[in-house]
């Protein structure tokens, strides 16, 4: 009788929403029943107490979870203990109470629920109760999930079979009863992913092709597809893909031709068509280019003009472009490259001259820079370094050195950083 009324609770709160804490009340066909996890009124509630009511209001948890979100938020373990032997949480109805939860709102397999209560921190032992209690058809959960895939549509049979398998963790056998009980025309799918792709537009006949052999489709799904698209206007998806390219980036005449063809796949008379419909200041363009890299990438004057040769603009079209800046202030932007990389990184001297330098600002230009550094402490500049090579790898005291000798900083500022981070 006990897990009957256990079940009706869990039942109440899925479909009410209640928060699985104190004083809750279970409910079934308008009976109540037995409280789960109520605190006596009398006892006074201490802010470890009201930390955890407010906590499981919002969020689902076990007993570890919550400990360690305690002790996220300050609390010591003996506030921790305390407060959980204060508690009184039937942490087998908790465990029950999520599993339901997880099911009412989205698609579990066995194993993946077994997994999700898993990273909830629940215990073996909890977890295995929880499995045997409720009382699912997992074959009939994996036909729900595929039966919403295809409506999501776009999708091949071995794709969907690989998330089902990998994503949801469903048994072969599971996948091959969905597989077996949904009736699927895998040529009307394959259809509507090429028609759903065509769509977006901007799509060229070779890259529609190569998207629906990356779905996985079949040679003969993807030749039925391409046979019931019928006529289709290529030179019109390669007009849209260039009006696309040009609303998201600046370019270069040649540029844009060249993605039209190695990155969309279309034919050299297709990109042809569409390089004589659109309108654009390829002037206008370069500068917008030069503009971007000077604001964003805090550029050199040299270094602007060798990302517009490589970005494939005329000789005029830089020359206009340069002539957009001729007033900008290139020796501020060097001193603007220092102030930045001393303020997010830690670095040496030497590591500054020598970005300035990879940056192409000139000789004078670097010099300005690196005139205004007397107020620089670069022991706090060398423990910056050494905490941020921290984060990524394990370095004893004599590595550590090593590798802020390497950053160009001295003997005596590369000890001082690895010494901070001992």
């Amino acid at each position: 009788m006990k897990q009957k009324k256990r079940l009706q609770t869990y039942i109440c709160v899925g479909m009410l929403g209640v928060a699985l804490c104190f004083g809750m009340t279970a409910c079934s066909s308008g009976v109540q029943e037995e409280a789960v996890g109520e605190l006596p009124v009398a006892i006074e509630k201490t802010e470890a107490m009201h930390f955890v009511e407010e906590y499981m209001e919002s969020y689902w948890c076990s007993k570890a979870g919550l400990e360690q979100e305690m002790a996220n938020n300050g609390f010591t373990e003996e506030e921790i203990a305390e407060t959980l032997a204060r508690l009184e949480m039937d942490w087998m109805d908790q465990v029950v109470a999520v599993a339901y939860e997880c099911v009412q709102y989205s698609m579990y397999s066995k194993a993946g629920l077994e997994k999700a209560l898993g990273d909830y921190r629940f215990t073996e032992e909890e977890i295995a109760y929880a499995l045997d209690t409720i009382d699912m058809d997992w074959n009939n959960q994996a036909v729900i999930v595929l039966e919403e895939t295809i409506a999501f549509g776009g999708y091949s049979q071995p794709m969907i079979e690989e998330d089902m398998r990998s994503y949801y963790l469903f048994t072969e056998d599971e996948i091959a009863y969905a597989m077996d009980t949904v009736a699927v025309d895998w040529l009307e799918v394959v259809v509507q992913a090429a028609q759903s792709t065509l769509e977006m537009g901007g799509t060229s006949k070779a890259g529609l092709m190569e998207t629906l052999k990356m779905r996985e489709f079949t040679d003969e799904e993807i030749t039925y597809a391409m046979e019931q698209l019928g006529v289709v206007d290529w030179n019109a998806q390669a007009k849209m893909a260039a009006d696309s390219l040009l609303n998201y980036g600046s370019n270069s005449k040649s540029s844009l031709a060249l993605q039209l063809e190695q990155m969309y796949l279309f034919t050299p008379e297709q990109v042809a068509y569409a390089m004589d419909l659109i309108e654009v200041d390829w002037n206008a363009q370069a500068a917008k280019v030069a503009t971007q890299y000077v604001d964003y990438w805090y550029c050199s004057k040299e270094g602007v003009q060798l990302i517009l040769e490589e970005g494939g603009f005329t000789t005029e079209e830089i020359a206009y472009a340069m002539e957009s800046l001729v007033d900008f202030d290139w020796m501020a932007q060097a001193k603007k490259v220092v102030d930045e990389n001393l303020t997010y990184m830690g670095c040496s001297l030497a590591y500054l001259e020598d970005d300035l330098t990879t940056k192409m600002f000139t000789a004078e230009e670097i010099a300005y820079a690196m005139s205004d550094l007397e107020d620089v402490d670069w022991n706090a500049q060398a423990a910056k370094a050494a905490s941020e090579w921290s984060d990524y790898n394990e370095f004893t005291t004599e590595e550590m050195v090593a590798r802020l000798l390497e950053d160009g900083f001295t003997a005596e500022e590369a000890e001082f950083g690895a010494k901070s981070v001992e």
